[in-house]
């Protein structure tokens, strides 16, 4: 970096080839300084110094804003911070105006925007082009800790506001004083923490930052104390810098341009319209339809989906792989198969596109998923780049094939958006890398999201790869409900092995020099290796020397490559990537000696370096190893004794400082190795203490940490555990029903722990209230999850097991169980085995003891009903069982009655939910509403079904712009829906689906469109096989009506 002190030609090229590419390409982190929004010649600092003192009519003999306020706030007699925060706001930022610069400021492509203004300058220059052509990239403001956990999307940048906002002074307070930046502590530190997980590549740009300024220079003092630039270059844009001072400047490595704010972005803006568009001139993806023709893809739309989303076609380049190097055990990518260097297992890979086939055509709610599982290194991913080819090359007018990047980066509407314009009927979609716990779970929440779309113009099946033993974990904590498992480790056979001896000694790997010799080779394929791709391969290529092989590579190169390679292999044996600045960390050096001997050393090949499309602070380069075996290998030659990896595994944990992305990483590692068994679980528990301290304020974090010293089951862990959790709670600004669910249940434990050390049992009923009242806000917060009711159900059957109740409250204890095994019965979509599974065990060990036949159960029942006070509760558990034994002929009679008990809660539930469930009835209709008049806790309680009931009501009352409401409420406030629940529009006279004539209208986002006739109203066609209908606009078909969460949708019967 240099300093450019005048606006020389040179200097001005250098800003042209060096600087503004940076910017355009999102590679800049630009921090905001009061200069930009005042413009004055005068230091901020002292000019509020200044202003304050005469308004006051004092002189201190300071020049440092924080020290003027130290002082002032130790005279109450003389000083209101209130009333200063206040003159501050008028003085600096009510009368200031956005000028050009902040206008083209918010245009510009910055990767993050960190300020220490407080005004609201670059929020009204944004309003101002919101609408507009220059409106590509959203500003998304960020004020505190909390909503700086949250991941930008491709067009969204982050505009960070670190000393308070005059929008909210309550709630974002101005900062000031040293306890001010005390208080902010927290939220500086996980700013600028976050920045060192980025690559020399990213820039930092200052402007409007004086660091001649006292308070100028104290904060850049402050931002240096958290070592966020790690010895890299800031450049500053400052028009008052001397010669003089630019040693200083030069020890502290900032880059001195010495221009205005305005000259500044002048330049930039020049320079910009000089060349083309600036996202026409950025590598752009393509997308090509069934008939190979370019996809005409809208800017905003190709910002958002950026590199996250890849067709998998002729037109995608994946990096190029050597044969040799793919053999040696190289990550595959579809260009392996588009050059056929792999060896097809031809009656595999038919079984499976015919189970593909299957998939696609079947008419299921939920999107399928097509696993691919086996052991380590046999080719899985390889075979699901070969499964699209084949039935890209089958049936090249129905199947497209893309492979998710990222899919935390893309929604199912941008997914929808593109594929309605590809013309295919049938997508694949390859999810890679599920072998990593957060990716696995972002695979099943990306299949819920493209379910609830219901989409009709073509089929989506996702197709995933994973290790069966990882599997296998994973279905211990959920259930895969439409997914197919397909186990490849098939050996070759004698034709397979021979192409493979032949494609090895094609590429100079093996060789043999007639027919003989290579039938030899076949044989030992066949025979010795009994067929196993990767037991021949490590064996043939290495001669069956492969761990001296590696240990060759390893001992080549220097000793800083030696450790780089270790830290990456310890994580990338998970399939997980190294980002680079935990590397740069371990081996202690800073980033110009890092750069000089680990990313720009040739390292054979061994390391690989990854650029990822990263938005914001997140890591934008990662290394790996060639492949995760590799890593496996090396990790078990130089770390045999677990002792030793335990303590290698401590010492990286120790070097990650706090910050969102950095809490993912420990999590992801800390529950591979825990998969994997690598670790004894006192040696995890250890590594999950060492990280307790630094991650204490992450909810991710905090809610594993939370379970792993649940699971360790004594009193003082579990205390540990509550408070980690109610902390973290405290400082968010929303409910987190993962952390409110995780303290129920550690409440609960701790009950269950008292319970067995009291008599009079105080502290044991203050802790079942406690995860009571937690389990009912959980279920309101996530009332589709297992987890909402699996062990509040245990908490409630433990009490009615092990709690002296008397005989009334024993009996409204078992209402409430069944209540809550009905709400779970009727809401639950996946691992709804639990919920079976905990009914069947609550019959045999509740109900059979008192009742072990229906008989006598309907007699218990007839005898409590005889007593007043229990005659709701048995009518009410009379209902619940002659609805599992679908009797509903006698529902209607029961509810007659308990029509006269309405003023109990658990009636009210009860008549709400049959009212809700039978809404086809008139009459239930009007006593819903009257029931929700008269009862305006039932939003709050019950929030999914109050507006899914009510939404349901004003359809068959014909009063949908009220319906839509309601609909639009359950898509926009709940995040997880489920997609399988619906109720069809019945006919009060028949009981039957009422069949409505309709016209399809058109097709809209990706959905076909009817007008039903009668309704005069448009719905979306639900999702089914609509082949054998002539789909054509203005063709007549009949319906019928469904309600889902997100929306009325019509089916076509005839």
């Amino acid at each position: 970096m240099k300093h450019l002190m005048e606006k020389s030609e040179e200097n001005l090229s250098y800003l042209r080839d060096v600087i503004f590419p940076g910017i355009r390409d999102r590679n800049t982190i630009l921090f905001l300084g009061a200069g930009a929004s005042v413009g004055t010649k005068r230091f901020l600092g002292q000019q509020i110094i200044d202003l304050y003192s005469d308004k006051l009519g004092i002189r201190l003999t300071v020049n440092n804003l924080v020290d003027f306020v130290d002082q002032l706030s130790a005279n109450p007699d003389i000083f209101d911070r209130d009333d200063f925060d206040t003159w501050v706001t008028e003085t600096f930022s009510e009368k200031l105006k956005p000028t050009e610069t902040h206008s083209a400021i918010v245009r510009m492509n910055w990767r993050e925007i960190i300020t220490t203004n407080f005004d609201l300058l670059i929020e009204r220059a944004y309003d101002q082009i919101v609408g507009t052509r220059d409106h590509l990239l959203k500003i998304k403001v960020i004020r505190n800790w909390d909503s700086y956990r949250y991941y930008p999307a491709n067009d969204e940048i982050k505009y960070v506001k670190l000393s308070g906002c005059v929008s909210n002074k309550d709630k974002y307070p101005l900062v000031f004083s040293s306890k001010d930046f005390h208080s902010a502590g927290r939220f500086y530190k996980i700013v600028l923490s976050s920045l060192e997980n980025l690559s020399p590549q990213i820039n930092f740009l200052a402007m409007g930052y004086s660091f001649t300024d006292p308070f100028s220079k104290m904060l850049l003092d402050k931002f240096d104390s958290y070592n966020f630039r790690r010895k890299k270059w800031m450049i500053s844009v400052d028009p008052f810098i001397q010669d003089e001072q630019l040693p200083f400047f030069r020890d502290n490595q900032i880059a001195v341009i010495k221009m205005t704010c305005d000259e500044f972005i002048g330049e930039y803006v020049d320079w910009e319209n000089s060349q083309d568009k600036v996202f026409d001139n950025l590598k752009r993806i393509k997308y090509s339809d069934v008939e190979k023709k370019i996809i005409s893809v809208p800017p905003d739309l190709a910002l958002r989906l950026g590199d996250n989303f890849v067709q998998l076609s002729d037109y995608y380049k994946s990096a190029y792989v050597e044969p040799k190097d793919f053999y040696k055990g190289e990550t595959p990518n579809f260009e392996i198969v588009k050059k056929d260097y792999d060896v097809v297992k031809r009656k595999l890979v038919d079984e499976i596109k015919d189970e593909a086939r299957r998939l696609l055509n079947e008419n299921n709610a939920l999107v399928p998923i097509l696993l691919l599982t086996g052991s380590y290194g046999i080719g899985k991913s390889t075979l699901c780049y070969r499964l699209i080819r084949e039935l890209l090359l089958d049936m090249p007018s129905k199947y497209l094939g893309f492979e998710i990047i990222n899919a935390s980066k893309i929604n199912s509407i941008d997914i929808g958006e593109l594929l309605s314009k590809s013309r295919a009927k049938n997508i694949i979609i390859f999810f890679n890398g599920i072998d990593v716990d957060s990716i696995f779970k972002s695979l099943l929440d990306f299949r819920n999201k493209l379910s609830i779309e219901q989409y009709t113009e073509f089929r989506i099946l996702l197709l995933a790869s994973i290790r069966d033993n990882i599997l296998t974990k994973y279905k211990l904590n959920k259930e895969l409900l439409n997914a197919l498992e397909i186990n490849v480790d098939i050996p070759f056979n004698r034709d397979e092995a021979a192409e493979l001896i032949e494609k090895l000694s094609d590429s100079g790997l093996i060789s043999y020099r007639d027919a003989k010799q290579k039938n030899i080779l076949v044989d030992k394929v066949i025979n010795k290796f009994s067929g196993d791709s990767f037991i021949t391969l490590i064996s043939l290529i290495s001669s069956s020397h492969h761990a001296n092989t590696l240990i060759d590579a390893y001992n080549q190169l220097t000793k800083d490559a030696q450790k780089a390679f270790l830290f990456t292999s310890l994580f990338y044996r998970f399939h997980i990537l190294t980002p680079v600045s935990l590397l740069q960390k371990m081996i202690s050096k800073n980033w110009e000696d890092f750069r000089r001997d680990i990313l720009e050393y040739d390292s054979k090949n061994i390391l690989v370096q990854e650029i990822i499309d990263a938005t914001g602070t997140e890591p934008d380069l990662y290394f790996r190893t060639k492949h995760p075996i590799v890593s496996q290998k090396l990790v078990e030659l130089l770390l045999p004794n677990e002792d030793k990896r335990f303590d290698t595994y401590q010492a990286l944990l120790k070097r990650l400082n706090y910050n969102t992305y950095n809490a993912g990483l420990v999590i992801d590692l800390l529950r591979a190795i825990e998969n994997s068994e690598d670790l004894t679980t006192k040696k995890i528990n250890k590594l999950y203490d060492v990280c307790g301290s630094e991650f204490a304020g992450d909810p991710h974090f905090t809610l594993h940490y939370a379970i792993n010293l649940q699971h360790r089951n004594n009193e003082a862990d579990l205390k540990v555990a509550i408070e980690k959790v109610q902390y973290v709670e405290s400082v968010l600004e929303t409910r987190n029903h993962f952390l409110i669910h995780r303290r129920a249940v550690l409440n609960f434990m701790m009950a269950k722990l008292k319970y067995q050390q009291e008599i009079e049992l105080s502290d044991t009923y203050i802790y079942i209230n406690e995860a009571r009242a937690l389990f009912e806000i959980k279920t309101v917060l996530d009332p589709f999850s297992a987890y909402s009711y699996v062990d509040y159900i245990k908490l409630e059957v433990w009490c009615y097991e092990k709690i002296v109740l008397d005989n009334e409250n024993r009996i409204q204890q078992y209402v409430k169980i069944e209540e809550l095994f009905d709400k779970a019965e009727k809401s639950v979509f996946e691992n709804s085995h639990w919920i079976a599974n905990m009914r069947a065990d609550f019959i045999k060990n509740v109900k059979n003891k008192f009742a072990k036949s229906d008989g006598e159960y309907l007699s218990f029942l007839d005898e409590i009903y005889q007593k007043e006070s229990l005659r709701p509760y048995a009518i009410i558990l009379k209902y619940y069982y002659y609805e599992s034994v679908q009797e509903n002929n006698k529902l209607e009679v029961l509810i007659r009655e308990l029509e006269e008990y309405d003023y109990l809660n658990d009636v009210e539930r009860l008549l709400f939910k049959h009212y809700g469930r039978n809404l086809f009835v008139t009459d239930n209709r009007t006593k819903l509403f009257q029931l929700i008049q008269g009862n305006k806790d039932i939003e709050q309680q019950d929030p999914i079904r109050f507006h899914y009931y009510t939404y349901i009501a004003e359809a068959y009352n014909k009063n949908f712009q009220y319906s839509k409401e309601h609909i639009y409420t359950l898509k926009n406030k709940f995040y997880y829906l489920n997609p399988k629940l619906c109720e069809t529009w019945i006919d009060n006279e028949t009981r039957e689906p009422r069949i409505f004539d309709a016209v399809i209208t058109e097709s809209r986002n990706h959905k076909i469109r009817v007008r039903v006739i009668d309704l005069q109203q448009e719905f979306n066609l639900r999702k089914s096989n609509y082949d054998m209908f002539d789909l054509s606009i203005s063709s007549h078909h009949q319906v019928t009506l469904h309600f889902f969460l997100t929306g009325i949708r019509a089916e076509i019967i005839t």
